[in-house]
């Protein structure tokens, strides 16, 4: 597997896509250590144009603020542990996918098979500080 990123200044985003060799397109947004926002519309339709997945990394913006999905993201990846949970007193996150499809099912298998799955006290942490922000925010998970 190969990375490439995209420089700010220069390459386009257009040309940073390769059809038929990038496969998945990773973002994040508002992004460090800038805090630039990107525009996911923008990006998804020329992602899917490639034939390439788009990944948001949405921890910063939370559920609260941004939906990727929404916005035509394929995998959203949001860390409970920093904006959500605000304390850091858990290890946690969640990836979502917009569709049960094999990908969904082999996130889903490894899930299972590797037990990356929180006990009931880590689930109730993130709760347990900001009863109704964290609340509203894995309501927006759900």
């Amino acid at each position: 597997m190969a990375g490439r990123s995209a420089p700010r200044g220069g390459m386009s985003r257009r040309s940073a896509i390769r059809p038929g060799r990038t496969r998945l397109v990773w973002v994040e947004t508002p992004a460090n250590p800038m805090w630039e926002i990107t525009d996911l519309v923008a990006v998804c339709e020329l992602a899917h144009a490639a034939g390439a997945r788009v990944a948001v990394d949405n921890t910063v913006a939370t559920p609260v603020h941004t939906r990727p999905l929404e916005l035509g993201a394929d995998l959203v990846v949001h860390s409970a542990t920093k904006y959500l949970n605000g304390h850091s007193d858990v290890l946690a996150g969640a990836v979502l996918t917009a569709r049960r499809d094999p990908l969904w099912e082999r996130i889903r298998s490894w899930r299972r098979n590797v037990g990356a799955v929180l006990g009931p006290f880590e689930a109730w942490l993130p709760s347990a500080w900001h009863a109704d922000p964290v609340l509203a925010g894995w309501a927006c998970l759900q």
